[in-house]
């Protein structure tokens, strides 16, 4: 999440200067570990989150001042996945449908 928070931020920023009032800015999260330690900061934390500190507590930094709010998505829902997977089947024609704005493709 760290790789894209600041191109989040500065996308919030771009629309306020535009005029825009942004009330709430979501982050999408697949993984149910990850969300728990940036909801919970070092609560969560362990020997083997050390490396990451400073990120997490930015982050958490942010949940707590209320500039970005973070929320579960399923993996088999994520676009980003026709994208940089190989699909096939049924997955495969879900996410065409969606990418293409048309249901009725088969």
């Amino acid at each position: 999440m760290d790789d894209v928070i600041a191109k989040i931020l500065w996308t919030k920023k771009f629309f306020e200067w535009q005029g825009f009032e942004v009330k709430l800015n979501i982050l999408y999260q697949e993984n149910t570990s990850t969300i728990k330690l940036e909801m919970n900061g070092r609560t969560s934390c362990g020997k083997s989150t050390r490396h990451f500190n400073i990120q997490l507590l930015y982050i958490i930094n942010l949940v707590e001042r209320k500039e970005v709010k973070i929320e579960y998505y399923p993996t088999d829902e994520m676009m980003a996945d026709f994208f940089t997977k190989p699909l096939v089947g049924n997955k495969f024609g879900k996410e065409k449908k969606k990418i293409m704005n048309n249901t009725s493709i088969q």
